[in-house]
């Protein structure tokens, strides 16, 4: 049931000559946490014998598919009831946003431990109720390390990070992610010196706290200090090193970046799509089509840039190429693709080509796509093609202002004004 195997495991639990509860629980829980709830729920009412944890599994499954109702007449019908029943129900009420009865069964709950507590303070924390998750903070007789780190979470998100420090002061044990939590809150509202002092004080950090920083100086355009940080992160990852290059290459260091890649050993298809974006972004085509060509590896979206980037700087005919080349090497083309050589076609102009990409669209099942339609629409009307265009625009499922805009603007170009207006 962990990995999905649904139906090998009914086959498994069908053949078992013999079973208890725990085999049902096990049935029971495994189904709610696949998304199969009508499943879970008929298991439930099959079950020849029931425990107070059948009972709790299907409280919390109920409650996270939303079935408040049901999680309810469970809660009603039990006749004994532990401290995770109540835990379910509590946070089962904040996850459907229903604030009011989830602290009421808090008050009426009689033995509360420190996970009901916490669970009454991430869900007043998450609808942003600050001021009366204080009251209920101040009340708790035993506080954890969760308890401490939700308070100051929620104050540092909201941008108040005076409060947010207070709490982190008063926490007697703090842990890296507590740390990672002020480190974040200061990044949030661009204090990055602050956070650089906060991530120098860490007695100890993880992989979380370099990736916050180094983002956080990314954001602030402290690229020299953000390469410094990333050379010296004892773990490095893809995502960080993206991010670092994102920056360069927004920032139009588009060489620069490309040069930096080409010295690091972590590196994915997204890190040479970056690269190839940021130079069609400085119209130098031709290193676009040289990083493109020395990729090793290449997925849908590489192809899809190569075709819009060229498309976008006037080699619409290069760009029609790539479109053959892609399915030649097996992919298939999805709604950006189509879009873009669909664009080149309006570009050219070329109807013939027009048309084929056409039919190509409907055999693939991708003409409900309204960003598909509008190319359509613009293609057949820019290829001087308005009775075509026209019967794109009626057959359409639904019609945004590019929609409109397209038709009317045919329509006028092409001295049909009352039928534009």
């Amino acid at each position: 049931m962990k990995n999905g195997l649904i139906q090998e495991a009914q086959n498994l639990f069908d053949k078992m000559p013999q079973k208890n509860v725990v085999t049902w629980n096990t049935m029971i829980r495994g189904y709610f946490l696949n998304g199969f709830f009508s499943k879970a729920i008929a298991m439930f009412q099959e079950t020849p014998e029931r425990d107070i944890f059948t009972c709790n599994i299907v409280i919390s499954g109920l409650m996270h598919g939303h079935d408040v109702q049901g999680a309810r007449q469970v809660f009603e019908g039990m006749v004994c009831r532990d401290v995770v029943t109540w835990n379910a129900m509590i946070g089962g009420y904040f996850i459907n946003g229903i604030l009011d009865k989830g602290l009421k069964i808090f008050e009426e709950m009689p033995v509360k431990d420190v996970i009901s507590w916490n669970l009454v303070i991430e869900g007043l924390v998450k609808c942003g109720k600050l001021d009366l998750v204080e009251e209920y903070f101040k009340r708790m007789s035993y506080r954890d390390v969760a308890s401490w780190t939700v308070m100051i979470s929620g104050f540092a998100k909201a941008g108040r990070m005076a409060d947010a420090c207070k709490y982190f002061e008063e926490m007697p044990v703090k842990d890296v992610r507590a740390w990672n939590v002020i480190l974040e809150g200061y990044i949030g509202i661009e204090c990055v010196d602050l956070a650089e002092s906060i991530f120098h004080e860490m007695p100890g950090k993880d992989l979380d706290s370099w990736k916050l920083l180094i983002n956080g100086l990314v954001r602030c355009r402290r690229l020299v200090n953000a390469l410094g940080y990333f050379m010296k992160m004892p773990t490095k990852c893809c995502k960080t090193l993206n991010s670092i290059l994102l920056g360069l290459i927004r920032n139009g260091h588009v060489k620069e970046g490309h040069a930096f890649l080409e010295k690091q050993p972590y590196n994915n298809v997204v890190s040479w799509t970056n690269v190839v974006v940021g130079y069609f972004g400085i119209g130098e085509v031709r290193s676009a089509v040289k990083v493109f060509e020395s990729m090793p590896i290449r997925d849908v979206t590489m192809w899809n840039v190569m075709i819009c980037g060229l498309g976008e700087t006037n080699f619409g005919e290069e760009g029609s190429k790539f479109f053959i080349r892609m399915k030649e090497s097996g992919f298939h083309p999805d709604e950006a693709t189509f879009t873009s050589i669909l664009t080149i076609c309006s570009n050219l102009p070329s109807l013939d080509l027009g048309n084929q990409i056409h039919a190509e669209v409907v055999k693939s099942g991708l003409n409900h796509f309204t960003a598909i339609s509008n190319a359509l629409v613009t293609m057949y009307e820019r290829c001087g093609n308005m009775h075509s265009a026209l019967l794109e625009f009626v057959s359409m499922q639904r019609h945004d202002v590019i929609s409109w805009n397209s038709i009317i603007c045919g329509f006028a170009h092409h001295g049909n004004a009352e039928k534009a207006l």
